[in-house]
C-alpha cells in the first residue's frame, strides 16, 4: 500500500502524485491511494492541479523524472521534495495544458464559485464548462474517459468531441455520458434535471437509461421524468433569469441562492411548498423577493448574516 508521510508539505505530496500519477500503467490500488489522498484535505486537489500547471518547466520535469526513475514505495522524499520547492516558484492559475513525460497524460482540477459569481472555464481537450453560482466541480482527464463530478449548482457543458474518450458527469445518483453535444445539468436536492441543447445524451439514474437529444429533458424527480423544451434558447441563467412554472418557493431559493451574497433560508417548511410562478430576474435577488411578498404574501426578514422567509 503506498502512502504520502504526514511529516511531508501538502507541496511536497502533491509533487510526488504528479509524478506517480503519470506513469503510463498506473495500478488500480494505487489510483486508489491517490485519490483518497485528494479527499483528505480541501487543498489537495488545487496543489495537484498546480503542480501540474508547472509541469512544463525544464527544472520541474527533470526532478519529476528523478522521482519517476525510482522503484514504487511509500514515499520518495529527496526528488519529490526538491520537485515540491520548485513547483513554489513556477505554479500559476489557470494553465491547465501540459505535455508530461508520460504518454498518457491525466488532468485533474477543481472549478468552483461563489454566490453570484459565473465562470468560464476552457478544458485541456477543447470543452467549454460555464459554472452558475455556488457551483462546485470535480475534473479528472484519463487516458480512456474524461470525468467530472458535480458536487452542486449548475453548469452548461459543451464538450468536444472524441470518441475514444467518452465524456462522463456523476451528479449524485445519476451519470450522464457524452461523446459530443451541448447541454446544462442542474444538481437539485432531489435529483440532477439534463437539458440537450445540441448532440446526443445518455443518462443512467436508479438502473434505467435514457438516451435524450436535442429539445429533450431529464428530471431525476419528475413525474414524467422525461419532457421537451425549446433548445434554440440559452439557458436562463446565463443571462440572469429562472422561468418557475408552478414549482415549490423551496426550489426558487435554490435558484436565488446561487446569485445572493446573503444567503436566503426558509423558516419554516411549510413555507417552501408554497407554489409560484412567473420569470424572475435573479441576478437582482432584492428585486425577487419584493416580487413574493407582493405577489405570495412571503415575509421577509434581514437578519446580521441571512435572509429568513416566512408566511
Amino acid at each position: 500500500m503506498i502512502h504520502v508521510a504526514d511529516s511531508e508539505t501538502p507541496e511536497m505530496q502533491a509533487a510526488y502524485w504528479v509524478a506517480v500519477m503519470s506513469e503510463p500503467d498506473v495500478p488500480p490500488h494505487i489510483e486508489r491511494q491517490f485519490e483518497l489522498w485528494m479527499s483528505a484535505a480541501p487543498e489537495h486537489a488545487g496543489l495537484y492541479a498546480d503542480c501540474l500547471a508547472a509541469y512544463d518547466a525544464p527544472a520541474l520535469g527533470k526532478a519529476l523524472t528523478q522521482v519517476r526513475a525510482q522503484p514504487w514505495r511509500p514515499w520518495l522524499p529527496y526528488p519529490a521534495a526538491a520537485a515540491a520547492v520548485l513547483v513554489a516558484g513556477l505554479i500559476g492559475w489557470g494553465v491547465w495544458s501540459l505535455r508530461p513525460i508520460s504518454t498518457q497524460p491525466a488532468h485533474l482540477m477543481a472549478l468552483t464559485t461563489g454566490p453570484g459569481e459565473h465562470l468560464s472555464a476552457p478544458l485541456p481537450d477543447g470543452t467549454r464548462i460555464e459554472l452558475s453560482g455556488g457551483t462546485e466541480l470535480k475534473i479528472r482527464y484519463g487516458a480512456k474517459r474524461r470525468v467530472v463530478e458535480m458536487v452542486r449548482g449548475e453548469a452548461y457543458f459543451d464538450v468536444a468531441h472524441d470518441a475514444a474518450r467518452p465524456f462522463v458527469i456523476a451528479a449524485h445518483q445519476t451519470e450522464i455520458e457524452v461523446v459530443g453535444t451541448a447541454f446544462n445539468t442542474d444538481l437539485l436536492p432531489d435529483g440532477a434535471e439534463v437539458s440537450v441543447y445540441r448532440g446526443h445524451v445518455r443518462v443512467r439514474d436508479e438502473g434505467r437509461t435514457h438516451d435524450l437529444h436535442a429539445g429533450d429533458r431529464y428530471n431525476a424527480a419528475g413525474t414524467p421524468p422525461l419532457s421537451h423544451f425549446d433548445a434554440s434558447a440559452e439557458p436562463d441563467w446565463r443571462s440572469g433569469w429562472f422561468e418557475a412554472d408552478a414549482v415549490p418557493l423551496s426550489r426558487l431559493v435554490e435558484e436565488i441562492n446561487r446569485f445572493s451574497k446573503v444567503p436566503v433560508r426558509l423558516r419554516h417548511a411549510a413555507t417552501g411548498r408554497v407554489i409560484v410562478s412567473g420569470r424572475y430576474h435573479l441576478s437582482d435577488p432584492d428585486l425577487v423577493l419584493k416580487a413574493l411578498e407582493n405577489g405570495y404574501d412571503i415575509r421577509v426578514t434581514r437578519t446580521g448574516d441571512a435572509i429568513l422567509l416566512d408566511r
